[in-house]
């Protein structure tokens, strides 16, 4: 059509009265009736009912991950979006860029697609969906917007800005916008330069936006005959790519906003809300507290809503509801399903997985209530149970790091990032923590661990003058959820499956792994082989306990290795020369290690020891109500108010301090002492002087002399039944705890024993309390541990709140008026000065 056209113009007509160019301009007024517009082209092809709206992307791949099955008002975060969109009250900050932070794959970007369906008053249905658009740009650190002198002109207003704008571009060799931004937060850059560098990076992000438009839909020109109701500019990952960020978050005044700015050239929306979800990385650390305050934020936390509703549409669920309980028994399977986008791998499996179980083979799960849960699930079944989640958390963290910023990464270096970030967001000052991994690391920010947000509290202080002052408190709240523990923790065992392993309890499987990332944070192959951590530095804020004397002792471990389950019980049984052989082994490496003890153990739970510190750690799955004495289960490992003289003699001998385990005497002593009966003091005399003998060991060596041996233990075991029980009854916890430490740090060269317990969060923060003041009611004062035990919790994740050094105070009613009665002061000194002046000219006139 062009060609024949161009060829009617230039060419001499042969067509006198030009009826072709008449019949072609009818054609080209058809076709222009026919080709849409902006809005009309979007109404028509780009329309997404599950978001309530028509939508455009640059990254469809993404799009239509996001599209899959979810429950969309998962979580109290919609409430808050909903308000954001919805004003009521606060309607000053409806203007603000809605910023949603949260961890990967926490549904930050799903819950700001659905902003359209959460508009109150809307129609539910399609012609109402094609009212609204959401344009979702997936940013990269490498977005860019290129910056020129016919642009600056159009800038600005005044001839002035307009040539101080172009020699300072100039001066600076300034190309593009990331170019403005690092001019911007340079400290030589004055304020007026600022100033209008502000207004250049604002007009860019406008234009880069017009671009990525274009890009998508190949319109150069937004028109729209009928206007979208409202239109949302959803940023992902909008902290990757710093000056975007910045630009729709910290811009007042001067009609340079976004919306603005789009309002200002081709208003195809009535109007415009903006966006920004991000994980944490260093424009978000460095800006949260930093920017004016032009945000609403929202931060999407752990939510097990999205699991627990998918799997409900599964086939006969509630004949399998039975079953499914018992999945989430697993802590791995119940922590990592919290993670939004976990949940939904795990559903899809857990459906596939049980959609096709033969019901009559589980007779139990029709009928749950009908008899006891011990009467329903035997232990084999139970145990079948967690075995199962255990083989679905590790197909689902699989399938997460495939999907996330862990993907081409090897677990060892996976582990390295994961728990050197623990470390620094424990340990690391306030001050300081700007220049820690977790900011600087790019690495960090792509695998997306920690979930960040800033907050303002409105607090009231009282000045040294006894005046009432108003203080704009400003704080930054860093989190990493449990789903992030359990996604590394899992590193900590061969091959994941250890998730599965039944010899030890639940909560102690999972305790086990989460304490060796702890410990992992601290490993000096990580600093290059020479940082060691103090014990203080290691309980720093892990620990809720308040910890006062710390000895001057350091972990000293180069790496830790796998998770190691007993299978069978630690404690001062049969089993304990064997199991302080092999201890002794492992102990020779520069490795720290943990164990989980065998289940039912009256003993710790978990022992761990790095270099010469040996942790005997108790795992109590509920705080709801502390059912268990504080002083009771220290006593087990062997912890009172002091050490035990009688102990330590009978351990001088079995296992001399410079010396080896002497097996045979260990034996012998196993066989004299009954922990059951009483009269333990003189039990252990006499053990003491029985082993004293030098031929003991040969006398327990022969045949006959271990006869002799056990017939000598059966005649004190008949001379404490004669004499009967006594008081020594009640230490017969303690005294054996005290035993089987002492035997431990003995095998593994330790000089420190310190007591833990690691506890879950069930109960609310008043149980945390009661069980945080009943640990440290009960201190200690053995095994050169003088202090309460240390409580750390397990389930919650981890947090840090960075208060802004900088928040501002008001000042007083009575400061306010002074301030004023200074200025008036000042204003009519000033003017009388003036006066004076203006008299003295005149009388030097006349």
């Amino acid at each position: 059509m062009a060609a024949f056209l161009c060829r009617s113009v230039l060419l001499k007509t042969v067509d006198a009265k030009n009826n072709a160019l008449l019949c072609c301009a009818a054609l080209l007024l058809d076709l222009s009736c026919v080709i849409h517009d902006f809005a009309e082209h979007l109404r028509a092809t780009c329309l997404k009912e599950i978001f309530g709206c028509c939508v455009i992307t640059n990254a469809p791949d993404q799009l239509d991950t996001l599209s899959g099955k979810f429950i969309d008002n998962a979580g109290d975060e919609m409430s808050h979006i909903s308000d954001w969109i919805n004003p009521s009250r606060d309607a000053g900050r409806v203007e603000y860029t809605l910023s949603i932070g949260g961890e990967s794959g926490s549904g930050k970007t799903r819950a700001a697609l659905q902003c359209a369906k959460l508009i109150e008053g809307r129609k539910e249905n399609d012609k109402a969906d094609k009212d609204y658009l959401t344009v979702y740009i997936k940013l990269s650190e490498e977005d860019d917007q290129t910056l020129s002198k016919e642009l600056i002109a159009s800038y600005f207003d005044t001839k002035e800005d307009k040539e101080a704008a172009e020699n300072y571009i100039t001066k600076n060799g300034i190309k593009g916008a990331q170019s403005v931004d690092d001019h911007m937060r340079r400290e030589d850059t004055t304020k007026e330069d600022r100033n209008r560098l502000r207004i250049i990076r604002a007009r860019l992000c406008a234009d880069l936006v017009r671009r990525k438009i274009k890009e998508i839909t190949e319109y150069s020109v937004f028109d729209a005959k009928i206007k979208f109701k409202q239109v949302f500019f959803v940023f992902d990952e909008a902290a990757s790519c710093p000056w975007i960020y910045r630009s729709v978050n910290q811009v007042l005044g001067g009609k340079l906003t976004l919306s603005e700015l789009f309002g200002q050239q081709n208003p195809f929306a009535e109007k415009i809300k903006v966006v920004c979800c991000s994980t944490a990385n260093e424009a978000v650390f460095r800006n949260m507290l930093s920017t004016q305050g032009a945000f609403y934020p929202v931060i999407m936390g752990p939510c097990r809503k999205v699991y627990e509703e998918l799997v409900k549409g599964m086939k006969q669920y509630v004949a399998r509801e039975g079953l499914l309980a018992e999945l989430l028994r697993n802590y791995y399977f119940a922590k990592l399903v919290e993670n939004r986008r976990c949940g939904v791998f795990a559903a899809e499996v857990v459906t596939n997985m049980i959609s096709y179980t033969d019901l009559g083979e589980y007779p139990f799960i029709l009928n749950p209530t009908a008899v006891s849960d011990e009467l329903l699930l035997s232990d084999t079944d139970k145990e079948g149970a967690y075995s199962i989640a255990g083989f679905i958390v590790s197909i689902v963290a699989a399938r997460y790091k495939q999907s996330n910023g862990t993907k081409g990464k090897s677990i060892p270096e996976a582990r390295r990032l994961a728990a050197t970030s623990i470390r620094d967001l424990l340990s690391t000052s306030d001050k300081n923590l700007w220049q820690s991994v977790i900011v600087k690391d790019g690495e960090v920010a792509k695998m997306g661990m920690f979930s960040v947000i800033n907050a303002e509290e409105k607090t009231t202080v009282t000045n040294e003058a006894g005046e009432t002052q108003e203080k704009l408190q400003k704080r930054m709240h860093i989190s990493m959820s449990a789903a992030q523990l359990v996604m590394y923790a899992m590193t900590f065992g061969k091959g994941t499956l250890f998730t599965m392993d039944t010899h030890g309890g639940a909560f102690e499987s999972y305790s086990g792994p989460l304490f060796s990332l702890f410990l992992d944070g601290c490993s000096s192959s990580y600093y290059g082989g020479e940082r060691r951590f103090t014990l203080a530095q290691f309980f720093e804020r892990l620990c809720k306990t308040t910890l006062k004397e710390f000895p001057e002792i350091k972990l000293n471990h180069s790496t830790v290795a796998p998770v190691k389950f007993a299978t069978h019980q630690i404690g001062f049984n049969g089993k304990t020369p064997d199991y302080l052989g092999v201890l002794g082994e492992l102990s020779k490496s520069q490795e720290a290690f943990v164990v989980v003890n065998r289940r039912g153990a009256p003993y710790a739970d978990l022992i761990a020891k790095s270099g010469q510190i040996l942790f005997l750690i108790q795992c109590k799955a509920s705080v709801n109500v502390p059912k268990f004495s504080a002083k009771k289960e220290v006593e087990k490992m062997g912890f009172s108010e002091g050490d035990d003289q009688d102990i330590t003699s009978l351990v001088d001998i079995i296992f001399p301090p410079q010396g080896v385990l002497d097996k045979e005497k260990l034996q012998t002593a196993r066989k004299m002492i009954d922990f059951r009966k009483g009269n333990l003091r003189e039990q252990l005399k006499n053990c003491v002087e029985e082993l004293s003998k030098e031929n003991v060991g040969k006398e327990a060596g022969s045949e006959n002399g271990e006869g002799g041996a056990s017939m000598a233990s059966e005649k004190k075991e008949r001379n404490v039944v004669a004499s009967g029980n006594t008081t020594d009854d009640l230490d017969a916890a303690l005294l054996k705890g005290k035993l089987t430490t002492t035997l431990l740090m003995r095998s593994l060269g330790c000089t420190i024993a310190v007591p833990v317990f690691i506890c879950s969060d069930v109960g609310g923060e008043a149980a945390k309390d009661t069980l945080i003041g009943k640990v440290q009611g009960c201190s200690v004062n053995s095994f050169a541990w003088n202090n309460p035990a240390a409580v750390l919790f397990a389930e919650g994740g981890l947090e840090r709140i960075v208060e802004d050094e900088k928040s501002s105070i008001a000042p007083s009613q009575k400061a306010k008026r002074r301030m004023r009665s200074k200025r008036t002061t000042k204003k009519t000194k000033i003017s009388r000065e003036r006066t004076k002046n203006t008299l003295r000219k005149r009388r030097a006139k006349r």
